[in-house]
């Protein structure tokens, strides 16, 4: 493309211009990070440098009546990679180019407006170049900028994926903290993770997207096809209120541990916890349920001695309503009673009914903590068993019993009758 011959009216105020260059980029600088702060986080020299470049050559193209030459596309193209490096949001990069443009056109006017109404004509008639420069320019910054995140965000699934399958598995303690440093983390930090039930592979983008690119968490799926998030410096109730809504489904959420050895046994908390979500409870944390979960994690010592228990609370449901609800309202049977809206004698006989079929007796500390794990166990509503030790205390227990063996046990040895622990019977149910 031939150079535009220029009116000397255009080009004087260029020269004007480009004499006082040095503080015109000072002045653009400034008004970007004042106006975006994204860009604050860029360091100053390297942002000042990346301007001269930017806004001198802008002038020269203006100056030529053609707008941007190649090699100032080139420019753009490779600074919009480097924002995305520098982890500058997109709009926040086109942001940058209008401010930039419109202080360049401002100091341009406060010129031609001191030479009077002929200048400003003139000068009217170079905004096509300066709209055309911006459109080009925009077009590859942010081709560059997206063509990145895509590309560093590949590179971070896999890293995300990795970082979890090392947290699992343990060992090659060296890769976890190459991997965990490649994420932003310090190593040396503390780290909280998030569990959920099974789910799909598309929910981990949304996932991301929700959480928002500020945030120090990274989630994958594990082999079970569970989300796991490592978080650090978040929020940890937040972020698995977020893995819950996007997810649909039950989230366990780990204690917040120092080192990589910390994130690790923080996967273990909230594994554990997701072992007791409810469903009038989607999401419970390690911090909440530990003395429960830890008992019942401990499947094979206490498997002979909650056998028969977590068999009564998935055959008994409202007697394990009982002393759930009696343990929930602070050891009050009347307030027990108003929770499961019935008489308190009906929740009175129920915790007696079920300390004569199990021999716990949950007016005891003992008894009612041996109830609360068999419970759990048996599952929120009875039925469904809520983790694997539940699994083995139930029909599998029996399905091992050498051949010939009498009934399986229904319950622990129980203690002798008393006023709370009448002697077996089957009276109706109230």
């Amino acid at each position: 493309m031939e150079t535009t011959r220029r009116s000397p009216i255009i080009e004087g105020l260029l020269d004007e211009v480009e004499a006082e260059s040095d503080d015109l980029i000072d002045r653009v600088v400034a008004a970007i990070r004042r106006e975006t702060p994204a860009l604050r986080t860029v360091p100053y020299e390297r942002h000042r440098a990346d301007s001269v470049v930017g806004i001198r050559s802008f002038l020269a193209g203006l100056r030529s009546g053609r707008g941007a030459d190649e090699a100032h596309v080139q420019h753009a193209f490779d600074l919009g990679r480097d924002r995305s490096r520098d982890g500058v949001p997109l709009s926040d990069g086109i942001q940058a180019y209008h401010v930039a443009y419109r202080e360049i056109w401002g100091h341009l006017l406060d010129r031609a407006r001191a030479q009077g109404p002929h200048a400003v004509v003139e000068l009217a008639q170079e905004v096509n170049v300066l709209w055309e420069t911006s459109h080009r320019l925009s077009l590859a910054f942010s081709t560059a900028h997206t063509a990145e995140v895509a590309r560093m965000e590949a590179g971070r699934a896999g890293l995300r994926s990795r970082l979890v399958t090392l947290l699992t598995e343990g060992g090659q303690s060296g890769l976890l903290a190459s991997v965990a440093t490649a994420l932003d983390f310090d190593i040396k930090g503390d780290f909280v993770v998030i569990v959920s039930q099974p789910t799909s592979v598309g929910v981990i983008d949304v996932l991301h997207d929700r959480l928002g690119a500020g945030e120090r968490a990274h989630a994958a799926l594990d082999t079970q096809e569970r989300v796991v998030l490592v978080g650090q410096g978040i929020d940890a109730g937040w972020a698995a209120q977020i893995v819950q809504e996007t997810t649909g489904g039950r989230v366990g959420q780990g204690v917040e541990r120092r080192g990589l050895a910390g994130a690790a046994r923080s996967l273990v908390d909230a594994t554990l916890a997701l072992a007791w979500v409810t469903p009038e409870q989607p999401v419970v944390e390690f911090a909440q349920v530990w003395p429960l979960a830890i008992l019942g994690a401990e499947a094979d010592p206490i498997e002979p001695l909650m056998h028969g228990a977590v068999e009564t609370a998935a055959a008994h449901p409202h007697l394990a309503e009982a002393v759930r609800a009696f343990g929930q309202s602070r050891f009050s049977v009347a307030a027990a009673a108003r929770a499961l809206h019935v008489h308190p004698n009906s929740a009175k006989y129920r915790l007696e009914r079920w300390a004569a079929l199990t021999g716990w007796d949950a007016f005891t500390p003992e008894g009612l903590i041996a109830s609360l794990v068999a419970i759990g166990l048996a599952g929120p509503s009875g039925g469904e068993a809520s983790s694997p030790a539940a699994l083995k205390g139930s029909a599998s227990h029996a399905d091992r019993r050498p051949a010939g063996a009498g009934p399986a046990r229904a319950a622990a040895p129980r203690p002798a009758p008393t006023s709370r622990n009448p002697p077996r019977g089957t009276p109706r149910r109230r």
